[in-house]
């Protein structure tokens, strides 16, 4: 009985560090890709009006 509570334990475990790490990655990905995309096609928008 007590060995079956410390692998639900380490699972857990396990699980909660993999969802923080994904979140971590996310963000990550957020700001190495997503921001620079959005400054770039803000800049270029604005360079490139229609008159």
């Amino acid at each position: 009985m007590t060995s079956s509570l410390v692998l639900l334990d380490v699972s857990l475990q396990a699980s909660r560090l993999s969802a923080e790490a994904m979140v971590g990655s996310f963000i990550q990905a957020a700001i190495l890709i997503v921001v620079p995309a959005a400054a770039a096609l803000i800049w270029v928008s604005q360079k490139d009006r229609i008159r």
